[in-house]
């Protein structure tokens, strides 16, 4: 969709980001990450790519919305007793750019130190589904595609009824590795012997778990954390 990239842009007021860009010169993505991107979805991901994080799907939305519009312009609910402002959803990594006349746009959910939910996956693509459509049809000249990043492929999410822009070929979701240390630790309350307890008064360091490295495993984080 012709000037979507820079509609999408104009919204991404997140404070991190910009705070990132400074530290590293406003680096574009690396060589590896579009290679492992483009794998996944079957597309070539340029080096030009527009990325940001934690990136709200409200102003996905409005973007869609306002892309041929003026600033200052006013539109009308998208539904009934619905706006824009009803949530702080959001998606940790958006990402794109043009090919011809479509614009892609890849949204990517990560997972690090904990394992995937139904419940988070599900709501995510809930509103994503209600934007572009089970077919990605939702608006002309845009196709979206739904990736998942974390150590190990998620196993067990129910996936019935999920669009074909979220899956590969082989009807898993959209998938890239994401690296995380397998050494990594975290405090953790316990009694004065250094046995857990959520309410202790004492507090020791241990192995935190991540899941797909050594040492960790497909867990969710204890009580504690």
């Amino acid at each position: 969709m012709k000037h979507l990239r820079a509609v999408l842009e104009s919204f991404n007021a997140k404070e991190r980001f910009w705070l990132i860009a400074a530290a590293t010169g406003h680096a574009g993505l690396s060589d590896d990450f579009r290679r492992e991107l483009g794998g996944a979805i079957g597309v070539d991901v340029p080096s030009s790519a527009w990325w940001a994080i934690d990136y709200h799907l409200d102003w996905v939305e409005a973007a869609l919305l306002s892309v041929d519009a003026q600033v200052g312009d006013v539109f009308s609910e998208p539904e009934v007793g619905r706006n824009l402002n009803r949530n702080q959803q959001d998606v940790d990594m958006i990402i794109a750019w043009d090919v011809g006349d479509v614009t892609q746009v890849a949204f990517v959910e990560a997972k690090g130190v904990t394992s995937w939910g139904n419940d988070q996956y599900a709501a995510k693509l809930e509103r994503l589904v209600g934007l572009f459509g089970v077919d990605a049809r939702g608006y002309a000249g845009i196709k979206p595609v739904f990736v998942l990043a974390s150590p190990s492929r998620p196993q067990k999410l129910a996936l019935s009824g999920t669009p074909a822009w979220a899956l590969d070929k082989s009807g898993r979701p959209n998938w890239i590795r994401l690296d995380v240390p397998n050494n990594l630790r975290r405090p953790e309350r316990c009694d004065a012997d250094g046995k857990p307890l959520k309410a202790g008064k004492f507090w020791h360091v241990v192995p935190r778990k991540v899941p797909g490295t050594a040492g960790g495993g497909n867990t969710a984080p204890s009580a504690s954390e």
